[in-house]
């Protein structure tokens, strides 16, 4: 499986490509350790609030960060992105059902 995530890196803070690479997932341009990011909560998370205000493809990138980093069941990690981006504020898509709502668990 290839990888079509850009996001910008706390490395190098660049948008750039995000590659697996022998289990890891690395900056294509600095090769900065996302995986190290699992026992750094707290700059796990400002990625991840950096995503979400993006809006709906921000969201989809730190819902998919999250888990490939913390290997969290989906569920798990879903209800850990949402309740993120409701204690910073952030809203998610909801109001129309559709495909962001149901990936959001909002029908």
């Amino acid at each position: 499986m290839e990888s079509t995530i850009y996001i910008k890196c706390p490395g190098c803070n660049k948008t750039t490509l995000l590659q697996e690479l022998q289990g890891k997932y690395l900056c294509a341009n600095c090769s900065f350790d996302y995986s190290k990011l699992k026992d750094d909560t707290q700059k796990l998370d400002e990625l991840l609030v950096n995503n979400l205000k993006e809006g709906p493809m921000g969201q989809l990138t730190a819902l998919t960060i999250h888990r490939w980093i913390t290997l969290m069941p989906y569920k798990e990690s879903i209800e850990y992105v949402k309740n993120l981006a409701n204690k910073n504020g952030i809203e998610l898509p909801g109001q129309k059902k559709g495909f962001f709502s149901r990936l959001f668990g909002r029908n």
